[in-house]
């Protein structure tokens, strides 16, 4: 395992990331199990590549694994900030997956590439009729368009773009609730536990699982930085726990084990403006210790194709 232990400059370098989906934490620690699985040429590959994207997501030179972790935060951090280098692409591929025409008023859902973050499966069907108001884009579209495109570009500075969008879905297709809707409680769906509200820190359970993996690794006994905390879960996780799985690279596949998982283990014992129990943050933590690597372990492969073009 290629893990440069540089605890305290990784505490700095993400210290003014906002906590966004999985949260900042957990898609910087899927992109460090990620940039762990490459060899140290595709690595070298990975810096420059990201080296001509945002300048302010610069890979640092003495823990370039940091590097792929913040790239994978770019696509939260857009949503809250309007001056990036990508201005005129993030404008341009929202609107030519998501009209303004077909886009609903009442919300921003269809600004900032903000549906290329989920699907919404429908799971609970047996309660209610499906009557989601699906959009015409979602998370898995947007990976296997990425992917694509980086393949298609000539510049590194258009590579990154994609880069950054690429390690972030697939965080985010490994988070359960990024992959389904449930109908429990109505026919137009939760919007991924969005609005299966809660009592306490988190508000939902959409944002309670969000945060589970800086809850997993900010738990007594887990030390030093994001870099080390990494390679805790690969210790916990080895790739050899999930010898078929990670040669599962369809996202499609993904969605259907996570909303999965959301009926088997998110929506189960716990109720709507109720809060966790101790033994439900225990099963929620060790999911998501176990999609963290999963999903660290499928972005690795999936970065080793694309370098390899």
């Amino acid at each position: 395992m290629k893990v440069l232990r540089s605890f305290a400059l990784a505490g700095l370098f993400f210290a003014s990331l906002p906590a966004l989906a999985w949260d900042g934490t957990g898609h910087q620690i899927v992109g460090i199990i990620a940039y762990d699985q490459l060899t140290a040429a595709e690595q070298v590959k990975l810096n420059r590549i990201l080296n001509a994207g945002e300048p302010t997501f610069e890979v640092p030179q003495n823990a370039p694994g940091l590097g792929l972790g913040k790239a994978a935060t770019f696509a939260d951090y857009l949503k809250g900030n309007n001056n990036t280098a990508y201005e005129a692409e993030i404008t341009k591929f929202n609107d030519m997956m998501f009209p303004a025409s077909q886009r609903s008023p009442s919300n921003n859902e269809g600004t900032r590439m903000r549906v290329w973050h989920y699907i919404n499966k429908p799971i609970h069907t047996n309660r209610n009729r499906d009557e989601i108001d699906h959009a015409p884009w979602n998370a898995v579209k947007g990976l296997n368009y990425s992917i694509k495109q980086f393949n298609q570009e000539g510049t590194d500075r258009m590579k990154c773009f994609w880069v950054y969008w690429v390690s972030h879905i697939v965080g985010d297709l490994h988070q359960p609730l990024h992959c389904c809707a449930s109908l429990m409680h109505s026919s137009k769906g939760d919007a991924g536990g969005n609005g299966f509200t809660l009592q306490g820190n988190a508000r939902n359970l959409h944002s309670l699982w969000d945060g589970a993996i800086s809850d997993a690794v900010n738990r007594e006994g887990w030390r030093g930085g994001l870099i080390e905390k990494a390679a805790m879960i690969q210790e916990l996780h080895p790739p050899t726990q999930f010898t078929t799985s990670i040669k599962e690279l369809n996202p499609e596949k993904w969605v259907d084990e996570g909303a999965a998982l959301a009926e088997k283990v998110v929506y189960a014992d716990i109720v709507k403006d109720g809060s966790e129990s101790a033994s439900y943050r225990e099963r929620k933590i060790e999911v998501a210790l176990k999609q963290a690597a999963l999903g660290g372990y499928r972005l690795g492969a999936i970065l080793k194709k694309m370098l390899a073009d």
